[in-house]
């Protein structure tokens, strides 16, 4: 169903997500012999043929495989759906000490990696890779996934993996289901949703996905392992975006779910003024929620004191902006004096080693920079300079699963910025953030410093902008 606008500002379409009841926008039953582009085919090793894209992976034919160009404009598609049937053949297998990994997915490139000669496969230039894998050898049959950017090409249980049988029908379903997640899933039921294995795989960010790829690998040539079989009825959905150039306050109707959504700004999540300290937990004694601020209060870097308060839902592993207006007090040495603002998996100080944060940092010399604790392993970005008495208004970004981003303004409209932005990588892994904290840190010897002053505070979560959204009425 198209998109249909009516008066009001009110518009009717389908879900955002892939609805696999409708019409594919691929769809390959292979009754076509020339629908993909067969590599290095070795003869009829690999084909299309008998209504299917036949496979065997063989010493002499490493490197073949298939390739299918889905369109420039698929590397930008938030969601899709990929499916199709796969059988593998026992009269096609042999097992061996070496491996043989037929993979079949979508990638950011078309080219084979061939036969590793017993020394680990690869490709010639760092591909994105989203794909399903046939892994077979000595006592091997399994099912796996892989999810990454690199030139590796071999076994990956890492992700997704499952024991197979030969001479058996199974149904494939690979779901991008946002910017940097995934699903795969595999069954014996054609209705693709009981009796399946799955597996969630997050926190991945793969660019340029879009082609249909498919090849085998054999690992050794002096231990050779074979598979074989067959793919049919593929079936590629992709997700229908709701439109944004629209009126702020329109309203959105799904025909297929019901819901309907509002456009406008995003909803503030969580918010603090600091006109009281009900529902933190104060630790130690020096710093204060007072006057309507949060202040360390000219606390040193030789003890553990601050505050923290539980959000009340956890921030999202991918995306989330949050406000805070922050000020810094003192003179002389400057000495380090915490983390004034940070979220955490959990209420451990800064520098505990059991636990994930994500926040911001106050260093010797009196700036802030943008600050992680990955289970005891720290980094930081480059510092930011604040002038001591001066208000800053500060904005903390976490743009994906592995960026986080700073930036400073000088007015409270956050329209004048102060500095330079700031980016700092993180690990995909850094995830469950479920606590506010205001902290010094106690690896020092000095009992004074800096005050750093925090107030309105203020989140945003699922949203790296404060751009319009479409919101859910009711939620």
């Amino acid at each position: 169903m198209a998109i249909t606008y009516h008066a009001g500002r009110r518009i009717q379409g389908l879900s955002a997500n892939p609805n696999t009841s409708l019409t594919p926008s691929v769809e390959s039953d292979y009754t076509n012999s020339s629908w993909s582009t067969q590599v290095n085919t070795s003869g009829t090793y690999w084909q299309i043929a008998n209504n299917s894209q036949e496979f065997q992976g063989r010493l002499v034919n490493s490197g073949s495989g298939s390739n299918y160009d889905l369109g420039t404009s698929f590397q930008n598609i938030n969601q899709w759906t990929l499916r199709f049937e796969i059988t593998v053949d026992s009269n096609k297998e042999v097992q061996f000490n070496g491996d043989c990994v037929t993979m079949f997915g979508i990638q950011s490139g078309t080219t084979m990696a061939g036969t590793s000669g017993g020394s680990g496969g690869s490709y010639s230039s760092s591909r994105a890779q989203a794909q399903f894998q046939i892994a077979t050898a000595n006592s091997t049959r399994k099912f796996q996934g892989q999810f990454e950017t690199g030139t590796s090409v071999g076994q990956d249980n890492s992700h997704f993996t499952m024991t197979y049988s030969n001479d058996t029908k199974y149904y494939i379903e690979l779901k991008k289901t946002g910017s940097t997640s995934y699903t795969l899933s595999a069954g014996t039921n054609s209705d693709y949703a009981t009796g399946r294995t799955s597996s969630n795989i997050t926190g991945v960010s793969l660019s340029g996905l879009r082609y249909l790829h498919m090849e085998t690998w054999n690992q050794n040539s002096s231990y050779e392992s074979r598979n074989g079989g067959k793919i049919e009825n593929l079936k590629i959905w992709t997700d229908n975006p709701k439109p944004t150039d629209v009126q702020v306050g329109s309203r959105f109707e799904e025909t297929d779910t019901r819901k309907m959504y509002h456009y406008g700004s995003p909803s503030v999540t969580w918010e603090h003024d600091y006109s009281n300290s009900t529902g933190w937990t104060e630790v130690g004694s020096t710093t204060n929620i007072t006057g309507g601020v949060w202040t360390s209060n000219g606390a040193g870097n030789n003890a553990d004191h601050g505050f923290y308060k539980a959000l009340g839902f956890t921030l999202d592993d991918e995306k989330w902006y949050c406000e805070f207006d922050i000020k810094q007090s003192g003179s002389g040495d400057l000495v380090e004096s915490g983390n004034p603002l940070y979220f955490s998996a959990g209420t451990a100080k800064p520098l505990d080693t059991s636990h994930d944060a994500l926040g911001i940092k106050a260093t010797n010399a009196g700036s802030v920079e943008v600050w992680k604790n990955t289970a005891g392993t720290q980094a930081n970005s480059p510092t930011t300079a604040l002038t001591v008495d001066t208000q800053y208004y500060g904005v903390l970004i976490r743009t994906s699963a592995t960026n986080l981003r700073l930036k400073y303004y000088t007015n409270s409209a956050r329209t004048t910025q102060h500095g330079s932005t700031v980016d700092l990588t993180l690990s995909s892994g850094i995830t469950g953030l479920n606590t506010i904290q205001h902290r010094t840190t106690d690896n020092g010897n000095t009992s004074s410093g800096t005050s750093n002053i925090i107030d309105n505070v203020k989140i945003y979560n699922g949203v790296s902008s404060l751009d319009n959204v479409w919101s859910e009425i009711g939620t």
